[in-house]
């Protein structure tokens, strides 16, 4: 919150000539109006949306991949050779 009123202060006080302390009092004031009038709203909107993304679009797109390539052994076999080791073997520890 602190970084975000600061950046608000200095692009206020920058495009519109205003003083910092200014800047920070308006932007924080409609940062705090926002948030209680429809924040919450969008909020919950994103929420949503990224379940349908998560829960049904990335599933759909996963099990239409794996039907076109055919199967598993097909899908490993596509992979570059550097995306099959978990750690790289030249690391010393």
């Amino acid at each position: 919150l602190t970084i975000q009123s600061v950046a608000i202060g200095l692009l206020l006080q920058y495009f519109f000539f205003i003083s910092y302390f200014s800047g920070v009092l308006i932007g924080m004031t409609v940062i705090t109006i926002y948030s209680s009038l429809g924040g919450i709203r969008a909020v919950a909107l994103t929420d949503v949306f990224q379940f349908l993304i998560f829960f049904i679009a990335l599933p759909i797109a996963c099990g239409y991949s794996f039907y076109q390539l055919g199967s598993l052994e097909n899908i490993v076999n596509a992979l570059p050779d550097a995306h099959l080791t978990l750690l790289d073997s030249s690391l010393t520890i």
